[in-house]
């Protein structure tokens, strides 16, 4: 079961995204700030981290290199609103991005796309 880390300060996103993907077969877990973050990477070995930058008060490639910190082949997902706050560090190895809102078929085909291989199972979209 692959682990993922949903780093977001607004609670109820984290609650959603933590049901859904517990929901789909995977170990999801939330923290409510970088310094929460770094602590849950240091006690578990993640497969994937979900930031949501909007409710991040780090900047996105500091939030980046402090996650990186920890491992540096973590992939990274960073959700973004289309107003602007936009990931900067496309150039980092195993980042991708999502505009928020997004659908459910879109967040899957991310999740898979960065975890590759690793992932044997389909995400199940909810009817």
């Amino acid at each position: 079961m692959e682990n993922v880390l949903i780093v977001a300060e607004n609670e109820e996103l984290a609650e959603i995204l933590v049901n859904y993907l517990n929901s789909n077969n995977f170990n999801a877990h939330a923290a409510s700030c970088l310094i929460d973050a770094q602590e849950k990477l240091r006690e578990t070995q993640y497969d994937l981290v979900i930031a949501d930058l909007p409710s991040m008060k780090t900047p996105d490639l500091e939030l980046c290199h402090r996650i990186r910190s920890v491992d540096q082949n973590l992939p990274l997902l960073f959700m973004c609103d289309i107003e602007g706050n936009f990931f900067t560090g496309f150039h980092l190895q195993f980042v991708e991005y999502i505009i928020k809102p997004f659908r459910k078929d879109e967040f899957n085909r991310k999740i898979r796309t960065l975890m590759g291989d690793s992932i044997k199972k389909q995400i199940v979209v909810p009817a």
